[in-house]
């Protein structure tokens, strides 16, 4: 092998490397950031742009400082060393500032300054790190040869594209390797160490092979200032900017539409950001690797141009249908879960496969004669490419969305890719034949006007009935700012809240017992019986705080939620919630619910986090141990939190959830609604005490509009029977789990995966079940009676829900065959249907549609 070959195949793997470091780096700081500036969809786009903002900034700046230095890499190995220092200072760096900003943006809570403030503090962690990142493009070119402007050119092409490829090792290393089992900080130190060692590598290379290879000051190619040749600009020059500008606004709008439309049909877990992140830049740094090689290939560059953006508008209508279709392949289901991811990505790259082959294209189309500066020109296209990826991060959520909707944006993207093309082929073309390629495109076009608008509403809906072998009838759909919000109307006459493709609230009789239990429990446990000021995390459908309020004993009701538009929601469940939204004492705060706690010194008596899954990739911040630390700063003294937590968690994770949680409130009991996965947990400052005697007098005073007799709530020994386990239960069900869930480390991220690969069996907590009756005051014997019983038939429930035990069903029914619980989980619905001695077959449960006889064990399906 040359020296040359060896030296170009070092210089390409470290700055894959470079890339990798990069990506490992940026992913870590995200996860870090969200906690400052909020996890929402405003707080990842500041993300996104300060970090773009740099990247570009620091390319162009970067090559036109070095388009004239001496052939070298030294300015590389210098901006690589800064890099890394500064990764690996970060986490103290951003600790100091993210204090400093919640002193100083206090103040600003509710206003629009406190979003200038976010603006600032991104650009602040960010814009220095990705500066030096984007910079080191043009200092890596400094090492090719200025007399070969062929290989110029394909150096740039290869370096962009591997630089890429790196990017996406990174991606997936740092979101499914490293923060799951390290942390972000131990990531972060990784990073820093791989740039540095990049750095010293790039030194040692330098220096062995200036001689061999020629890095020697190439003096006869400088040019001083006084001699520089003019560059000879491209005719179509302003059109190739704005169409790269463009390039990289589309590739940003892209990725984030696709982020939405996956969570919209598969869900809204943690990885799914990696997940299309990951199909990005795979895509773009395997069509630049690709795009290059056509370059010596193909001789009419602007054709391969105009064929790829013609092509990308093409696939970026494809694509969200093409994911549609994957659930109905006739082998998706053997797949298993990361098989069907892999399928999700291929198919989200497809239109960015075809893109990412622009940057190499058009620096190429930049060289018309010999004067041209690889250095300079490299690192102008990617720094007008990453300025669209600017805008494209700022406008695409924020505004776009909200007034086209996803489809609308798809069409605009789609229509100006084909449009790009069509401009510069109808311009090089000199054949007549390209009157059928114009028409086409013409027809094209107009398809998508006409069709496109509503498919993306039909497809989601679709993939959301499809769940149930039932009508639904849609009452609502609409693309937010924060979420995408869908209301449906099902079968047995529920009505279903949907958010981001996940089903969050629903008028079912178990969830109607968990939202008005989580409203009132903890109001009633709480010692004063004055009326409370109340903070509640999450919104939902309202109904846990129209169940708080109709207690009587609210002053003031904060209700924190990321969505903006939870009024709409509100008015299509009136009849669960009783119009809480208009209600006066109720008070609506735009805001993600930990940043608030960060911002707003005020205290609570009671707290209430009713928040989304800790696996969504928008709440698990919301379930790590300083969340709670915070929360008990907000408590005041006697003050009572509660929060929901549901079962369908693997064992392991429940286990480091209840440990965390006991570390900062070790006066905890957990409750769980009978024959469900609908849990929670409330923390007290002493031990809980509960007086039947108060509780039954509270529940009498219980505004009629809260309709607890249809939900057996009404009575103190119902209520009471929720009771699973004390403090000494949960401690024995924690065991020897020494794990606790960090802002550093959440544990959520490794037990997703555990449960994609593992299975995601619900934990059984039957035999840790403890009585309540040691926590409740002057009981009656005959109530320990009825509370014993209460709490069997929670168990037998408890079991039937958990391993579909069918004979605890039967146990249960003929323990109590007219209660509600027991008649609707045997598939009969109270509130609408009458009782004829039938077991009515249910989506959730195994239960067929059949006369059962006493003693008869009920069959599965």
């Amino acid at each position: 092998m040359k020296k040359s070959a060896l030296f170009y195949i070092l210089i390409y793997l470290l700055f894959f490397f470079s890339g990798a470091a990069g990506l490992m780096s940026e992913v870590a700081w995200n996860s870090m950031l969200v906690i400052i500036v909020g996890n929402t969809v405003f707080a990842a786009s500041l993300i996104s742009m300060s970090f773009m903002f740099g990247l570009g900034m620091g390319s162009f700046v970067g090559g036109r400082v070095l388009r004239n230095k001496v052939r070298s890499l030294i300015p590389y190995f210098v901006l690589e060393m800064f890099i890394g220092l500064y990764v690996l200072i970060s986490p103290h760096l951003f600790s100091i500032v993210s204090n400093k900003f919640f002193e100083l943006a206090s103040p600003l809570l509710g206003t629009p300054y406190l979003l200038v403030a976010r603006l600032i503090l991104t650009f602040i962690c960010l814009v220095f790190p990705s500066f030096l990142m984007g910079a080191t493009f043009p200092a890596i070119i400094l090492s090719s040869p200025k007399k070969e402007i062929e290989s110029q050119v394909s150096h740039a092409g290869y370096l962009y594209g591997l630089n890429t490829c790196g990017a996406t090792i990174g991606c997936l290393f740092a979101g499914y390797i490293l923060i799951p089992h390290l942390g972000t900080h131990a990531t972060l130190q990784f990073a820093g160490f791989v740039n540095i060692i990049v750095a010293v590598i790039a030194m040692i290379v330098f220096y062995v092979s200036k001689e061999q290879v020629g890095l020697l000051d190439d003096k006869k190619n400088l040019y001083s200032k006084a001699n520089e040749p003019s560059l000879v600009p491209h005719p179509y020059g302003t059109f190739l900017n704005w169409s790269i500008f463009f390039k990289g606004f589309f590739s940003l709008a892209y990725q984030m539409l696709m982020v939405r439309i996956v969570i919209l049909l598969f869900g809204n877990a943690v990885q799914v950001f990696s997940l299309v992140l990951t199909a990005f830049l795979v895509g773009t740094g395997l069509s630049a690797l690709i795009g290059t090689k056509l370059l010596k290939i193909v001789k009419k560059t602007e054709y391969l141009f105009s064929g790829a953006f013609i092509l990308s508008g093409i696939f970026v209508i494809l694509a969200p249908v093409m994911l549609a279709g994957l659930p109905s392949l006739p082998f998706s289901w053997a797949l298993g879960a990361k098989g069907f991811q892999v399928m999700i990505l291929g198919v989200v790259l497809l239109p960015v496969l075809l893109s990412g082959c622009l940057v190499p294209i058009t620096i190429k189309l930049f060289q018309v004669d010999e004067n041209f500066n690889s250095t300079y020109q490299s690192s102008k296209v990617y720094a007008i490419s990453t300025a669209g990826a600017v805008f494209g991060a700022a406008l695409t959520n924020y505004y776009l969305i909200p007034l086209l909707g996803t489809d609308g944006v798809l069409s605009f993207v789609a229509i100006n890719c084909i449009t790009i093309g069509l401009v510069l082929f109808w311009i090089e073309s000199k054949s007549g034949k390209k009157i059928y390629l114009t028409l086409g495109c013409l027809f094209l076009c107009l398809l998508i006007i006409v069709k496109l608008p509503g498919k993306i509403n039909e497809i989601y809906l679709s993939a959301m009935t499809n769940q149930e072998s039932y009508d639904s009838d849609k009452k609502l759909f609409y693309e937010g700012r924060a979420v995408t919000v869908a209301i449906l109307d099902s079968y047995n006459n529920s009505r279903r809240l949907f958010l981001n493709g996940v089903e969050e609230v629903s008028t079912r009789y178990n969830h109607i017992q968990l939202f008005k239990t989580l409203g009132m429990l903890p109001i009633f446990v709480h010692s004063s019986d004055k009326a409370s000021d109340v903070l509640m995390i999450g919104f939902g459908a309202g109904i846990t705080a129209s169940a708080a309020m109709d207690t009587g004993l609210v002053n003031r009701l904060d209700v924190v939620d990321i969505n903006p538009d939870i009024e709409k929601i509100n008015e299509l469940f009136k009849e669960a919630n009783n119009d809480i939204y208009h209600n006066p004492k109720f008070n609506f705060i735009n805001e993600d619910g930990r940043n608030y706690l960060f911002l707003n010194p005020e205290k609570y008596n009671i707290i209430i986090s009713d928040s989304t899954h800790p696996f969504a990739y928008d709440s698990w911040v919301l379930y790590t141990i300083e969340f709670y630390n915070e929360i008990k700063q907000h408590l005041n003294p006697g003050g009572v939190f509660v929060q929901w937590i549901p079962l369908n968690v693997p064992q392991d994770y429940l286990k480091v959830f209840l440990k965390t949680f006991m570390q900062v409130f070790p006066n905890s009991t957990f409750w769980n609604i009978p024959g469900s996965d609908q849990s929670f947990i409330i923390a007290t400052e002493r031990p809980l005490s509960i007086d039947i005697s108060r509780l039954r007098a509270q529940l009498n005073k219980v505004s009629t509009g809260a309709k607890l007799r249809e939900y057996e709530l009404s009575s103190a020994i119902n209520l009471l029977s929720f009771f699973m386990l004390d403090s000494e239960a949960i401690k024995s069900l924690v065991g020897s789990e020494n794990k606790i869930s960090t802002d550093n480390n959440p544990r959520t991220f490794r037990s997703i995966y555990a449960a994609e690969s593992l299975g995601n069996q619900p934990a059984s907590l039957d035999n840790l079940q403890v009585s309540v009756v040691p926590y409740v005051k002057n009981l009656a014997v005959n109530d320990k009676l009825k509370i014993a019983k209460r709490q069997a038939l929670s168990k037998l429930l408890h079991r039937f829900f958990i391993s579909n035990d069918l004979f605890a069903m039967q146990m249960a029914h003929e323990m109590t065959p007219q209660d509600m619980s027991v008649l609707y989980y045997m598939g009969y619905d109270p509130l609408i249907y009458t009782w004829d001695n039938y077991l009515f077959s249910s989506s959730e449960n195994a239960v067929s549609l059949q006369k059962v006889e006493p003693g008869e064990l009920i069959p599965v399906r």
